[in-house]
C-alpha cells in the first residue's frame, strides 16, 4: 500500500545577492499558520521585499524524487532552525501512511535526515473504504496522519496523531457500522532528532463526555494540533486534539475535543463532545485542517479555545453545538463558555 502514493516536493524560497544564497528570515514554523492565534503572520521577516522577490533572485532550493515518502502529504510541513546538529533548517513532514520525515532544508536534494513509521506490527493506515459507510469523498485511498503536527522547542518534541486499523481478517471483514474496536487514533510525542517516543507515548485517544464514548471508527482527526503553554493546573502545557465525522458518514458521529497533558500523555484527558444531547448528532470539529485557535476574550482577560463545528444538531438546553462557533475553557474539563449559532 505504501510505495505507490509517495510524491515529495519541498519548495524553499531563496534569495541570490551577489554570489550568496540567503533564505528568508530564519523563523521556526512550529504549528498550523505559525501561532496559536492562527494568524499566519511571520513578524520577524526582514529580508524579503517586493523588489528582491522576483524570477531571477527568488525560487526553489530543492526537490526530492517521487517515492521518497510513502504517502500523500495533507498536513502542513513544519520547519525548525538549529534543532539538529549539522542542519540549519529542518523540514518535518507527516504522511497519510502514518510516517514522519525530517529533511535538510538547505540541501540541494532535500536530503533525508530521519524517518519513522508509526504503524505498529499488525496494523496499516486506514482504508477509505472501511469508514464513513464506505464513502470517503474528500480523502483517498488511505487515512493516516491527516492533521498538522505541532512542535514544542522547549522539550524538543513533535506531537502527531496517527490513524490505523488492524490487519486481522476478522477486523477487515467487520461491518462498517456499528463502530469497531479494530480502529484506533494514537497521540505520539517524538524527539525532534531521534524520533524516539517520549512522555509515555503513544497513547490511544479514548474517553467519554456527556454519556457518550468516543469511537475511532467513523471519525477523522483533521484540525491542526494545538499546544497551549501552562494550560494544566500543574503548569504543564496542554495538547488539544479535535475530531470530526468522516465525509459521507450517514449517522453523523459527534464532534470531539480532547485535552492532554503534554508531558503525561497517558494521564486521563479532558474531553468535550459537541452534541451530547443527541446520539449521532454531528457537529464535527473539522475546520478544513485549521488548528483550534487560542485567544483572550478581552484585553487582559482569560484565555479560551475557539473553533467552529460542522453540520449537526443545535439545542442550547442540551448543550448541542452543531453549526456553531464555540468558546471553551482550556482546562476545567473543557467547559463551554460561549457560542454563536451560525444558522440563525
Amino acid at each position: 500500500m505504501s510505495g505507490s502514493f509517495g510524491r515529495s516536493l519541498f519548495l524553499v524560497g531563496w534569495l541570490a545577492l551577489g554570489t550568496t544564497l540567503l533564505h528568508g528570515q530564519s523563523t521556526n514554523v512550529l504549528t498550523w499558520h505559525n501561532d496559536i492565534g492562527r494568524t499566519g503572520l511571520n513578524s520577524t521577516e526582514t529580508i524579503l521585499t517586493q523588489t528582491n522577490v522576483n524570477k531571477t533572485q527568488f525560487g526553489k532550493i530543492c526537490s526530492s524524487a517521487s517515492g521518497t515518502i510513502d504517502g500523500q502529504l495533507i498536513a502542513q510541513p513544519l520547519v525548525t532552525t538549529g534543532t539538529i546538529t549539522g542542519h540549519n533548517h529542518v523540514v518535518y513532514v507527516a504522511t497519510m501512511n502514518d510516517s514522519v520525515y525530517a529533511f535538510d532544508g538547505d540541501s540541494s536534494t532535500c536530503a533525508l535526515i530521519n524517518h519513522v513509521s508509526l504503524l505498529p506490527k499488525g496494523e496499516q493506515a486506514v482504508s477509505c473504504a472501511a469508514v464513513g459507510d464506505r464513502q470517503c469523498h474528500a480523502l483517498a485511498p488511505i487515512i493516516g496522519i491527516l492533521s498538522t503536527p505541532v512542535i514544542d522547542l522547549a522539550t524538543h518534541t513533535i506531537y502527531v496523531v496517527t490513524y490505523s486499523e488492524s490487519t486481522n481478517p476478522k477486523c477487515l471483514a467487520a461491518p462498517v457500522l456499528p463502530p469497531s474496536p479494530c480502529f484506533v487514533h494514537r497521540l505520539h510525542a517524538l524527539d525532534l532528532a531521534t524520533f524516539k517516543e517520549k512522555f509515555s507515548g503513544p497513547t490511544p485517544i479514548a474517553g467519554t463526555a456527556g454519556g457518550i464514548a468516543f469511537q475511532s471508527r467513523g471519525h477523522i482527526q483533521r484540525p491542526g494540533l494545538l499546544l497551549l503553554p501552562k494550560a494544566f493546573p500543574n503548569g504543564d502545557s496542554g495538547l488539544y486534539v479535535g475530531l470530526s465525522m468522516i465525509d459521507g458518514a450517514p449517522k453523523r458521529p459527534n464532534g470531539w475535543v480532547f485535552g492532554f497533558d503534554a508531558k503525561r500523555l497517558r494521564a486521563k484527558p479532558y474531553v468535550f463532545t459537541t452534541t451530547p444531547g443527541a446520539q449521532a448528532g454531528g457537529g464535527g470539529v473539522w475546520g478544513s485542517g485549521a488548528g483550534i485557535a487560542v485567544g483572550a476574550d478581552s484585553p487582559g482577560g482569560k484565555t479560551y479555545l475557539y473553533f467552529t463545528t460542522g453540520d449537526g444538531v443545535f439545542d442550547q438546553t442540551k448543550q448541542d453545538f452543531g453549526d456553531s462557533f464555540v468558546k471553551l475553557t482550556p482546562a476545567l474539563n473543557l467547559v463551554p463558555n460561549g457560542f454563536f449559532y451560525t444558522l440563525r
